[in-house]
C-alpha cells in the first residue's frame, strides 16, 4: 500500500459527514467560544477528511462553520483510500497533544486577558482571584518589578 500523502482541497460543507466514532465533546460555552473565534479571526484551520468526505478531524469546527453560514472550506484529503485502522489513527491522533504548554513562559510573554480570551482557563494559568481581579504569582512579580523602576527608560529595558 502506498504512503498517505495529504493535499488541501476545497470541499462544500453540505458534502461533509461527521465521523461516527468521534470521541470528542464540546460544552455549550466552548462551542460558543469556537464560533466567536471563527467570527473574529476567520477560519484559519483545516478539517481532515477521508476519501468519502467523512471528517476525521474537525467535527466540532464543522458544526460551527455550518452554524455560521460557511459554504465551503479547505480540507486535507488523502491521496488514496484509507484503511479503517488508518482512519481511526488519524482521527484520534489529530486530537491528541504530544506537547504541553509552558504556562510560566506564556504569562511572561502574553497578556493575561489575551490568554483567557483565546480559551485558556484561570486554573491552568495558575491565576487566583484577589480583590475581584485575576492575578498570577509570575504576573504580579513582573508587575512589581515594573512599578519599582525609577525611570521610563529602565521600565522598557526589562
Amino acid at each position: 500500500m502506498s504512503d498517505l500523502i495529504w493535499r488541501v482541497e476545497k470541499r462544500k460543507l453540505s458534502e461533509l459527514k461527521k465521523w461516527k466514532k468521534n470521541p470528542r465533546k464540546i460544552s455549550k460555552e466552548n462551542y460558543a467560544r469556537l464560533k466567536q473565534r471563527i467570527t473574529d479571526r476567520g477560519f484559519h484551520d483545516v478539517l481532515k477528511v477521508d476519501e468519502n468526505n467523512i471528517v476525521l478531524s474537525g467535527n466540532q469546527r464543522l458544526s460551527a462553520l455550518v452554524d455560521l453560514g460557511y459554504e465551503e472550506i479547505d480540507c486535507k484529503v488523502p491521496n488514496r483510500a484509507m484503511t479503517e485502522e488508518e482512519k481511526d489513527k488519524v482521527g484520534l491522533e489529530s486530537n491528541f497533544s504530544d506537547g504541553e504548554n509552558d504556562f510560566e513562559f506564556m504569562i511572561d510573554n502574553f497578556d493575561i486577558d489575551l490568554l483567557l480570551d483565546v480559551g485558556f482557563d484561570s486554573s491552568s494559568l495558575n491565576l487566583k482571584k484577589e480583590d475581584g481581579v485575576l492575578n498570577s504569582e509570575q504576573y504580579l512579580q513582573k508587575f512589581s518589578i515594573v512599578i519599582e523602576c525609577e525611570s521610563e527608560e529602565q521600565r522598557f529595558q526589562m
